[in-house]
């Protein structure tokens, strides 16, 4: 007989959010008697201007969803739903998001019977849309606000001025996903795991990019671009032994995921990003959005060496043969992204009568990296200066460069950032109580070592730039630290 098996439900959920802000503050109090509550008692307001704020935004959505199992084999959902933020134009602030998803369990399969190999065996496959409306709110209006001051008169008046373009077409960026999986299990589930196929694909990237100059503003989020993101994922659990008085288990995983530019849709076919910081960089940019490459691309001149004088050659000098190649024929390259290659991580569990001894690492391999901190702090002009400098600059000028050559953002900076981290580490030992219905210690490190070629102090690193991902760029970014510590686990009847 047929045991089929139908839900269906549907909801609705509002949120409306509103914030609102002031601040003032005063200095040099006759007395701190009065604490906050007076502060007209102050003679200071000017160095500490007051300033106010309010947000609000709303979500609405609508949503069902309808499952379908015919004999626990055959499954069958989908899912529907209509949003609706206040944070898009009039015209837009609406999107509608559908989700399918199927099911075959093999293992229930007659045919699977004389093969005996799976406890579980089941096939998925699935797409679906999302939306999402992570921005501030209001980009789509005008807004005015103070801009500058003017003399009229013999008073300084504040003058009103554009702080914010309109933007009327601004609309919810979206990001499609069609994934393949395969649950299977064997060996009394001694042995379980899954693997999944996706491709996705975002759409209307909601991005903050450079308005053309002259302009009353420097940015304006808008929806461009495409980028897709392919990849496969693995993870195996493992039962490796289990006897009256010792178990083992494992976990490992493993993905690799390609990132791809797919279009860029406005006034420009790249966009130049990620900002370096440090002196004499403030104007100096380090990646390339672009299509046929991912996101995170170090964009810049090749480093060649050294001239008599000591200082830099780049590929970007005037009258280098390379002064007229690159993407874009201004001796800038495409020099590595900051996206892995693969991913992995492998952790196991050991409990031998009343102890227990758990670890985890983690890999990531195959990204490249900028040393913006070595960019910096490695200038031979700094030396004997009250700047910082790092030894490979002394040793420099002790093999001879000059102490006034230049250095310049170029591929010497960009550095392989694979690394391998033993995560955690942790012994307990478990004491049989009758007056308590558990009680463990444990003691536990964090982090005890790190393998990787990367000259910083930590390969992982991240910043975000104005609306613009901005991947593995390194200034002064402070290390994970190494921990111990000491625990205690009780559980009271």
């Amino acid at each position: 007989s047929e045991n089929q098996n139908l839900e269906v439900w549907g909801g609705y959920s509002f949120q409306d959010y509103n914030a609102s802000n002031f601040r003032v503050a005063a200095l040099d109090f006759v007395s701190d008697g009065f604490t906050f509550n007076n502060l007209g008692a102050a003679a200071d307001f000017a160095s500490a201007l007051p300033s106010s704020g309010a947000f609000s935004n709303r979500l609405v959505s609508f949503l069902g969803r309808a499952v379908y199992s015919l004999n626990d084999r055959y499954l069958l959902n989908g899912g529907l739903r209509y949003e609706g933020s206040s944070r898009f134009g009039e015209n837009y602030s609406w999107g509608l998001f559908p989700s399918v998803s199927a099911g075959w369990r093999l293992s229930q399969e007659s045919f699977m019977a004389g093969i005996g190999t799976f406890d579980d065996l089941k096939l998925r496959l699935s797409w679906g849309v999302t939306g999402n409306q992570d921005i501030t709110d209001g980009l789509f209006r005008e807004l005015l606000g103070p801009s500058g001051n003017a003399v009229i008169g013999g008073q300084v008046l504040t003058g009103i001025g554009l702080t914010q373009l309109a933007n009327p077409d601004l609309k919810w960026e979206e990001t499609s996903q069609v994934n393949f999986g395969i649950d299977f299990a064997m060996l009394d589930s001694k042995i379980a795991g899954s693997l999944d196929i996706y491709q996705k694909n975002t759409t209307d990237l909601l991005l903050d990019i450079p308005v053309p100059q002259p302009a009353p503003v420097e940015t304006q989020v808008r929806n461009i671009g495409e980028v897709k993101n392919s990849g496969i994922e693995f993870s195996l659990n493992t039962i490796n032994m289990t006897t009256s008085n010792f178990f083992w288990r494992s976990n490992f995983n493993i993905a690799a995921n390609k990132n791809e530019v797919i279009q860029l849709r406005g006034d420009d076919d790249f966009i130049i990003t990620g900002p370096l910081s440090g002196a004499g960089l403030s104007s100096t940019n380090s990646q390339i959005v672009i299509a046929g490459q991912p996101l995170g691309t170090f964009f810049g001149p090749r480093f060649l060496g050294y001239d008599s004088q000591g200082n830099e050659i780049l590929t970007t000098d005037a009258g280098r043969p390379e002064a007229s190649q690159g993407p874009l024929g201004d001796g800038r390259f495409f020099l590595g992204d900051a996206q892995p290659a693969y991913t992995f991580g492998f952790s196991s569990t050991m409990v031998y009568k009343d102890f227990d001894f758990r670890f985890a690492i983690q890999g990531v391999q195959g990204l490249e990296l900028l040393n913006n901190t070595r960019l910096e702090y490695q200038r031979p002009s700094n030396i004997n200066s009250s700047a910082n400098v790092f030894a490979e600059a002394v040793e420099d000028v002790a093999n001879g460069l000059g102490r006034n050559a230049t250095v310049n953002y170029s591929s010497r900076f960009i550095e392989d950032g694979s690394f391998v981290r033993l995560q955690n580490v942790t012994l307990g030992y478990t004491f049989d109580t009758q007056y308590l219905r558990s009680l463990r210690v444990y003691v536990s490190a964090d982090n005890l070592f790190l393998l990787t070629d990367y000259s910083g102090l930590d390969p992982e690193v991240n910043t975000f730039s104005e609306g613009v991902p901005t991947l593995g760029i390194d200034y002064t970014s402070y290390p994970r630290a190494r921990t111990f510590s000491v625990g205690l686990n009780l559980g009271l009847k």
